[in-house]
């Protein structure tokens, strides 16, 4: 099932995650096997560990397909653009060529994100793990902003939303003990125009 919801100006996507693909993220992080780069960054002065992934991890798991379908439904509120003609990718990450702007957050108690915005053009979160114990205050600890207003969906295991990565959002300070884990990710966007691929301009967000 895919929603398109307007809470405010920008639309936010929601849809739910294949569970086998979710069984394939949780898989990979608990196995630990995952790349420890180095250089990897403490994105926003968190303090708590990200698992980043390589595009053909990406495509084994089976998040690829989905996420590019789910992106192409996503584009279909702008009506100038042939969907048809999309091409969706990962962004590159600012810090090594090995990896796809699409990492894991793996939040215990204490944890929280702070507000801000992604680079990209569509940006998206997917839920992974809730913990059973999570209280009112943790299954709406996700907050969209745009100017005045706020959008606090209710969080489920599975459940995925696509944004337009300039749509400030933030984590609240989380209660349970048990882990949290989501999939933060950032995609661009190319259109087919006269066999040129052409990087699509949205109109930005005000």
């Amino acid at each position: 099932m895919i929603n398109l919801y307007r809470p405010f100006g920008p639309y936010i996507l929601e849809c739910m995650c294949p569970d086998d693909v979710l069984k394939n993220f949780n898989d990979f992080v608990d196995s630990g096997k995952y790349i420890k780069d180095t250089n990897t960054p403490d994105m926003l002065g968190r303090g708590f560990e990200l698992v980043y992934f390589t595009r053909n991890k990406l495509d084994d798991i089976g998040f690829t397909n989905f996420i590019s379908n789910s992106a192409k439904e996503y584009l279909k509120q702008y009506e100038n653009y042939d969907v048809k003609n999309a091409v969706i990718c990962y962004m590159d990450t600012s810090f090594s060529p090995v990896f796809a702007d699409v990492w894991v957050n793996r939040y215990f108690k204490g944890n929280y994100t702070p507000p801000h915005y992604h680079g990209g053009h569509i940006s998206g979160i997917t839920l992974l793990d809730l913990p059973e114990e999570s209280d009112q205050h943790d299954l709406h600890s996700l907050e969209f902003m745009w100017s005045n207003e706020i959008y606090h969906p209710l969080q489920v295991t599975g459940k995925t939303f696509l944004f337009d990565s300039k749509l400030k959002h933030w984590v609240k300070t989380q209660r349970c003990v048990s882990e949290r884990r989501t999939l933060s990710f950032n995609l661009m966007v190319y259109f087919q125009k006269n066999g040129i691929m052409e990087k699509w301009r949205p109109e930005p967000i005000l």
